[in-house]
């Protein structure tokens, strides 16, 4: 079960949950009601977890109560495609690790809305009851919405490695100066703050251009 960041936006406004710590209750509730003896739950911390949350003592203590100790475990670090290779299904909050479990092809359960929850893809049982039967997403159906989200707004590349960045910066700039309208109206922005050389939007517009320089972007209508 890959964790959001319990102070992320997205989990404090868009999901039915207020601190991790209920998260990792309905989490441990559930795998304790529904899945088979021989299975373990597995938490996986964000990869920018700062520990505001105490998610190894949290998860020790909710684990015990439930008779689970010893079926329980936290992976803080590390890569989750490897976690995802010897898994038998994932349980998600507003992540976008859900997408990479479904490409992998393992059953998934959204505990809120997400990006991938069509259907076909995410399991509209309860946690629980999802734990005791997992259903396979549907391939036709990824292979659909994989083609969906580049072609909506979706941009690709990551924070992680330079060639990520790149092309992440790239197309962050290049997609919106495409619009004929946006476009222009973003131009227009860009040349006025230019001359600000004193403000902080102008700092940040230099950056942004120094980053866009780097990654192959021309500047346009300078």
């Amino acid at each position: 079960m890959p964790l959001h960041l319990a102070r992320h936006a997205n989990f404090l406004h868009h999901g039915p949950f207020a601190t991790m710590t209920e998260v990792l209750g309905q989490g441990i509730a559930a795998f304790a009601e529904g899945a088979p003896p021989d299975f373990r739950r597995v938490f996986k911390a964000h990869p920018l977890e700062d520990a505001r949350t105490p998610l190894c003592p949290e998860i020790a203590r909710i684990a015990r109560a439930a008779g689970l100790a010893d079926r329980v475990h936290l992976v803080d670090g590390g890569r989750l495609a490897r976690l995802l290779a010897g898994a038998t299904g994932a349980v998600t909050v507003n992540s976008t690790s859900g997408s990479c479990a479904i490409w992998r092809g393992l059953p998934l359960c959204a505990l809120r809305a997400e990006v991938c929850g069509k259907p076909g893809l995410v399991s509209d049982r309860p946690l629980a009851a999802f734990l005791a039967a997992r259903d396979p997403p549907d391939r036709r159906a990824f292979a659909v919405f994989r083609r969906y989200l580049p072609a909506t707004g979706r941009i690709a590349g990551d924070f992680h490695t330079r060639r990520g960045r790149g092309r992440a910066v790239g197309l962050a700039i290049e997609r919106p100066l495409a619009a004929p309208a946006s476009g222009e109206a973003m131009r227009q922005h860009l040349q006025a703050i230019a001359g600000q050389g004193g403000s902080p939007v102008w700092s940040f517009a230099r950056d942004f251009f120094s980053v866009a320089a780097k990654a192959g972007v021309k500047r346009r209508g300078r």
